[in-house]
């Protein structure tokens, strides 16, 4: 049992604090017992600290500040020992927490990455089966195989440049900016939705041509990203028309 007090046997052989354990101190010549708590700086008992005698014997003044002093002593470096532990648990914590949210962020920006990516990498597969079309005809159309493998090479480009721009995230300095084309970047969401190319219909823009252009950066910021998922949403039912 901890006390918050000091406890002074005198005589092991006579103090009932000791009647269950008398024998075996009296068997080791143990005869008197001066027991102080250690307390925290919030009176909690950290432990004790006893001091026993061969003789039976009551602490003078002197020692008795002696043992106070000690018992302070002790009390700092207990709680500076459990605090140091408490900061390295939450510095483990912390440590754990950041790799969980490292491994879901890399979870997520590889998901992303795959689907910016993938993008371009679908357009000129598809491009690719079409200029092969119209090569494997009768009378191959030149033209328009022409005019597929330039969409290639185009999506190609746009692949190179997500990837440029994916790099540019992850390095130190300014973001650059460019113009774009809205009439651009919708005719592109159109390759899969136009009738030839097996989509449900087709999509016309009421945007006018170089002055209707917006600014954004390499991360992507400048233009509404809800207004491209609209505009992809129409574009899959069949048809939309955008103004600005």
């Amino acid at each position: 049992m901890a006390w918050s007090s000091a406890v002074i046997v005198s005589d092991i052989a006579t103090d009932p604090l000791w009647a269950d354990y008398r024998d075996v101190a009296l068997a080791h010549g143990l005869r008197a017992c001066w027991s102080t708590p250690i307390l925290s700086s919030t009176g909690k008992v950290l432990g004790t600290l006893a001091v026993y005698y061969r003789e039976p014997r009551s602490p003078t003044v002197l020692e008795r500040s002696v043992i106070r002093q000690i018992v302070h002593l002790a009390s700092i470096a207990v709680e500076r020992k459990q605090a140091e532990e408490a900061l390295e648990c939450l510095r483990e914590a912390q440590a754990d927490l950041a790799r969980v949210s490292r491994v879901t962020t890399m979870g997520e920006l590889t998901a992303s990455l795959a689907h910016e990516v993938n993008q371009p990498i679908a357009a000129a597969v598809t491009n690719a089966n079409t200029c092969l079309r119209w090569l494997a005809g009768e009378t191959p159309n030149i033209e328009e195989a022409r005019e597929a493998a330039m969409r290639i090479v185009k999506d190609g480009k746009r692949a190179a440049e997500i990837i440029g721009r994916i790099r540019q995230l992850f390095k130190k300095g300014t973001s650059q900016r460019e113009l774009v084309d809205l009439n651009e970047i919708i005719l592109e969401m159109t390759v899969r939705s136009s009738p030839g190319r097996g989509g449900p219909g087709a999509i016309t823009t009421g945007l006018d041509e170089p002055h209707d252009q917006w600014n954004r950066s390499d991360e992507g910021r400048g233009w509404d990203a809800r207004a491209s998922h609209q505009v992809a949403a129409k574009a899959k039912r069949g048809s939309c028309g955008v103004c600005c």
